[in-house]
């Protein structure tokens, strides 16, 4: 009990230091191409000339503006900062994010929640009785606690936990422990839908709109109009419009109960925007096994229609990716004329380095160990070594990059330039590589009027951006519109390439049909705070919402000492009283319609 009680009071007294509130800095991260993965933090705000304090919730700590740190174990952690200024004001910082180390931890078990129907599959399974969720996962029950007992039927609202390592016996099922569970009856119903034509790539089909039924309910029979003076008993229709323009869409369903309800709506039907202007990058890139010959590109946002190209040394080509084999090493003046599709004309040129003279293809490979800029500075390393074909180091190499250096490392490299290393054996062989350092690309979600929007923050020209929205759907672009049809929380990744190279960023996302008709919650954005708390714990979602939440708080032993449905009207912030609380550690349950939200950790001192 003695060194439980030291280690919370060492706690308790490096977080009050934090938990003060003279003014506060945004936390940035940025994760470096190495292994084990290491991360550079840095703050929001950055003064000069002020002390840093950094604490990364693993016992080790820094004093450095931007530290590098790598965590031992994939987890969870509460990076923390104290900054104190010249004049002896005091600023502090925290985010809590779940970091790669060198190792993985074991999670704990984990309880979902869910609805569905009891169902007897007897008759084609041989399963008896399982539960159906509308996930569509089939729950064989082997322990129900408290007792409860199943009939056909029944529509159930459950928390449960899933036993992989006991197989059912039911091949349609997964075992599964019952924690809590509930009989809903079903007599309301509430028609609503989204649509969206963002599914297709092909512009000719952008008058095609894909309606998906959100409504709750038994429902029987559905009554489309789609504002053109057409109509659809169908469930889930995809409809083709004959002009672009706005409609008025209306929804009347009917369930089993002979419940009605109905819903209308504003869509716009718009076709994908026309990319105008010609700006463009040069790119160009060693062709592989093939010494001194290059593969060139132009990167443009727009449809571009004709190339003229001028390799510097006397030879020139018209189309779209020439290759070019150099005779003599040096520094040659390459430049591209473009002209697009809507009569755009435009010249770059680059300066590009031939570097040794053409020697045979050593047989190995070049391994290369890259550093990400921070802060988008031209303060980027790259570490480069050749392996012979048994992936042994290679010596007595000499090494030479596009950009003069000639060491194994390379530094001050900038962020989304493309560079090309040469690693020669003097008189017996050569190998070239390239590689860019793009930045990591930075998205928002937010939701406006119902519409669903995830846009990339500072994007870079000659960038491609691809989204994966966690559910098989994906989509291309700086800004895109994407309605989720069901509630859940999604791991959406945005992956940037330009050429072979690529760097990607994945957030995950709370989608909410129930608050404000799809509303989506950042996770990476929801904030509590302050932390440690006195009295008023603020609660920060991100985006204004409209709807109720349960807020629940349990203590170190996972009992519940504070329940409250909570109300934000419109609002993306609200607060609660936690001074009634003994002080400790404390976890923080947010959840809509038995959907988990989050869960954060904080902390309550008197």
């Amino acid at each position: 009990m003695k060194n439980t009680f030291t280690f919370l009071l060492v706690l308790f007294t490096f977080s009050g230091l934090f938990g003060q509130t003279d003014c506060k800095v945004k936390i940035l991260y940025s994760m470096n191409k190495s292994l084990p993965p290491s991360y550079t933090f840095k703050t929001d705000p950055q003064p000069e000339g002020v002390k840093y304090s950094w604490s990364f919730g693993d016992k080790t700590y820094s004093d450095s503006p931007s530290p590098t740190h790598s965590f031992k174990i994939t987890d969870s952690y509460a990076v923390m900062v104290k900054i104190i200024g010249t004049d002896g004001k005091v600023c502090y910082g925290e985010l809590k994010e779940r970091f790669e180390g060198e190792t993985v931890t074991t999670p704990p078990s984990t309880i979902i929640s869910g609805k569905g129907k009891v169902k007897n599959m007897a008759p084609t399974t041989g399963c008896g009785l399982v539960i159906a969720l509308e996930n569509g996962n089939i729950l064989v029950p082997v322990e129900i606690v408290p007792n409860f007992l199943l009939k056909e039927g029944q529509y159930l609202e459950l928390a449960y936990e899933l036993f992989r390592d006991k197989p059912s016996g039911c091949s349609a099922g997964v075992s599964a422990k019952i924690h809590k569970i509930a009989e809903i009856v079903q007599s309301e119903c509430k028609a609503y839908f989204t649509a969206t034509n963002k599914l297709w790539s092909d512009p000719t089909m952008m008058k095609k709109m894909v309606f998906a039924n959100l409504s709750t309910g038994d429902i029987k029979e559905c009554l489309w109009n789609f504002g053109d003076n057409t109509t659809s008993t169908e469930l889930r229709p995809t409809h083709e419009y004959a002009a672009f323009g706005e409609y008025k869409v209306c929804l009347v369903i009917t369930t089993a109960s002979g419940c009605k309800s109905d819903y209308c709506a504003t869509i716009k039907v718009e076709g994908i925007p026309v990319v105008t202007g010609c700006k463009f990058d040069l790119v160009v890139k060693p062709k592989p096994e093939t010494p001194n010959s290059f593969l060139f590109y132009a990167i443009s946002p727009a449809e571009i229609k004709t190339w003229s190209w001028n390799f510097g040394d006397g030879h020139t080509s018209d189309s779209k990716n020439p290759e070019h084999a150099y005779e003599k090493t040096g520094t040659y003046e390459v430049s591209c004329t473009v002209t697009t599709h809507d009569g755009c004309t435009e010249k770059r040129s680059i300066r590009h380095t031939v570097l040794a003279a053409p020697l045979k293809t050593c047989a190995g490979a070049i391994n290369l160990t890259l550093y990400d800029p921070t802060d988008n500075k031209c303060n980027g390393k790259a570490i480069a070594k050749l392996l012979d074909e048994n992936g042994a180091e290679v010596s007595n190499v000499k090494y030479l990059w596009s950009n003069g250096q000639t060491a194994s490392t390379a530094e001050n490299l900038c962020p989304d330039k493309p560079y090309t290393v040469q690693a020669i054996i003097d008189g017996t062989c050569q190998k070239n590589t390239s590689f860019t350092l793009l930045s990591k690309p930075i998205w928002r979600a937010t939701t406006i009027n119902g519409q669903s929007n995830f846009t990339v923050i500072s994007p870079k020209e000659g960038v491609q951006y691809e989204w994966n929205f966690g559910n098989g759907k994906a989509l291309t672009g700086v800004d895109v519109n994407y309605n989720f049809e069901k509630e859940g929380v999604y791991d959406v990744k945005l992956k940037a390439s330009s050429g072979s190279d690529f760097s990607e960023y994945s957030q995950q996302v709370v989608v909410l049909k129930s608050i404000t008709g799809n509303t989506i919650i950042n996770k990476s954005e929801l904030r509590i705070a302050p932390n440690p708390v006195t009295e008023m714990l603020k609660i920060n979602l991100g985006n204004p919402v409209k709807g109720n939440f349960n807020i629940e708080i349990m203590n170190m032993a996972g009992q519940k000492v504070y329940s409250q449905l909570l109300n934000v009207d419109g609002l993306s912030q609200t607060e609660i009283n936690v001074q009634h609380l003994k002080s400790g550690i404390y976890f923080l349950r947010i959840t809509n319609n038995q959907l988990l939200i989050d869960n954060r950790k904080f902390i309550k001192v008197n």
